[in-house]
């Protein structure tokens, strides 16, 4: 979800247009975009600075007197602008500062006066908390707002595309009930983001109890056969115009909602990469009885094909302008599946399959690379390919443990990360597991 779930882009141009558009979003966006601008004039400064100057700007404009959805919207602008130079905890603050504005409001069954802005709440609402399933955990922090089955689903894009800005908000009452559970009528893009998230956040809270030690006996396959079902039934269920295939991509790039389609495949990628992530070392450290040796294997090709298909669909993605997926954030997604290619050049015995990891690595190599030129903050996420890799060549026996160190590996991406220390499993603060998102 994101940055394109923050405005309605006819109304957005149209207040640009004529003025009124405030000018803290103004400078807030440019902060954002600017790095990416092909224009002359910027030619001669480097895209890590281009957009610096209006974000001070924006940031003298924040008035936290202004309890308002435009004031929700600079947060989560500014957030994302000092999230690209490595400010974690200011990056923190300003989604803090948003999520507790739209409790304030109740934004998503806040009153409207046309569809557009009733539409805009609800979006905004969804996009702050799927952020806030990365901004906690990646800082072992509680929650800051809670998803809630009482806050309508987004309309379809396309529809939300064309509404009229001036065309009435509807009446609460007289909508469609809807359903956050899998298996319901086929929903838009972003409610599918809902769904997917809410598993995300279960498969975070099923990591960290296994990282500090708070995973019963006889529990850990079980668990992972429970969320491996649920993120199954999500894609069985996802429309068959939002499977991924060659012809649906083609069709989502006329929507001119590309980028937006191949990141649900992404993230769908990443949720089971990390749910079966536990199988790279899964006779390090653990308990015999709590992962029999069938289900490591299973778990360990569905991890490597779950990592595979983010390899190959980023390096896809990245080569194409009218899908290609620039955020940030897809540069800790790859660290992540590049440990698991490594992983293959480690054990592997089949030369088709080393041969394969090798060449996934090189290209995630060039991604973060591409990815570096707009993004400061990549030059931790190569730091800590760099100390996993470091980590590999001290501990190969344990490189791949599932402990507290290797927990800020996997979902701390904001942050560098030190060298593992040789029993990290005790090692540095400690981390309380996740409080538990609410599942219908």
């Amino acid at each position: 979800m994101g940055i394109p779930s923050l405005f309605h882009k006819t109304s957005f141009l149209a207040s640009l247009e004529d003025g009124s558009l405030p000018k803290i979003l103004f400078f807030a966006v440019i902060g954002l975009s600017a790095r990416f601008s092909t224009h002359p004039s910027l030619a001669a400064i480097h895209p890590w600075d281009r957009g610096r100057p209006y974000v001070r700007e924006a940031e003298k404009l924040l008035d936290l007197h202004e309890v308002s959805l435009v004031t929700i919207q600079a947060c989560i602008l500014l957030a994302a602008n000092v999230m690209a130079d490595g400010e974690a905890m200011t990056e923190c603050i300003y989604y803090g500062i948003a999520c507790r504005i739209a409790l304030l409001l109740d934004l998503p069954n806040r009153p409207a006066k046309t569809q557009v802005e009733q539409e805009l709440n609800r979006r905004v609402w969804w996009s702050l908390i799927t952020t806030d399933t990365w901004n906690s955990t990646s800082l072992s922090l509680p929650r800051a707002i809670p998803a809630t089955k009482h806050a309508a689903l987004p309309m379809c894009e396309i529809e939300f595309m064309t509404l009229d800005p001036n065309q009435l908000a509807q009446n609460a009452e007289s909508e469609a009930s809807q359903d956050l559970s899998v298996g319901r009528t086929p929903r838009p893009i972003l409610a599918q983001f809902i769904g997917l998230n809410m598993i995300l956040y279960e498969i975070h809270a099923l990591n960290t109890s296994i990282a500090t030690d708070d995973m019963g006996q006889g529990l850990l396959e079980l668990n992972i056969r429970r969320l491996a079902g649920k993120l199954d039934a999500w894609l069985a269920n996802l429309p068959l115009e939002m499977q991924y295939s060659e012809e649906n991509e083609a069709q989502w790039v006329n929507f001119g909602l590309g980028s937006t389609f191949i990141n649900l495949h992404l993230n769908y990628n990443n949720a089971g990469q990390l749910l079966f992530y536990i199988s790279l070392g899964w006779n390090q450290g653990l308990p015999q009885d709590s992962l029999s040796q069938g289900a490591s294997i299973e778990f360990l090709d569905r991890c490597k094909c779950h990592a595979a298909s983010l390899c190959d669909l980023t390096w896809h993605a990245i080569q194409k302008p009218a899908i290609s997926h620039f955020s940030l954030t897809v540069g800790h997604l790859i660290v992540v599946s590049s440990t698991i290619q490594i992983q293959t050049l480690l054990s592997s015995e089949h030369p088709e399959e080393i041969s394969l990891a090798k060449s996934r690595l090189e290209r995630n190599f060039m991604i973060i690379t591409t990815l570096h030129k707009y993004w400061p903050v990549l030059s931790a996420t190569s730091g800590r390919l760099r100390a996993f890799h470091n980590a590999c060549m001290k501990y190969h026996e344990a490189a791949y443990r599932l402990d507290r160190w290797m927990l800020r590996f996997i979902l701390g991406f904001q942050q560098p990360i030190s060298e593992r220390p040789e029993n990290s499993s005790s090692s540095g603060r400690g981390l309380e597991p996740l409080d538990h998102l609410w599942i219908s």
